[in-house]
């Protein structure tokens, strides 16, 4: 569990990622009732990984493919 193992270690920046992506990957199903909150918690939780990755090359990447699921 992503959430448990932010909570023991919330400046583990790739457990922030996995979080993120997993609460994307739980939009992108069809029996979540609050689809536009899970996208809010996954997008804050990933640029809380991108802050921490100060932007760098890799963490560009990763955001762009975190938009490329939403369209």
């Amino acid at each position: 569990n992503y959430l448990m193992a932010y909570t023991l270690d919330p400046e583990n920046e790739l457990t922030t990622l996995l979080l993120s992506i997993t609460l994307l990957h739980r939009v992108m199903t069809k029996n979540v009732q609050e689809r536009h909150l899970t996208a809010l918690d996954a997008l804050a939780y990933f640029y809380k990984y991108y802050t921490k990755r100060k932007g760098d090359q890799e963490a560009c990447y990763n955001l762009a493919r975190f938009y490329l699921p939403i369209g």
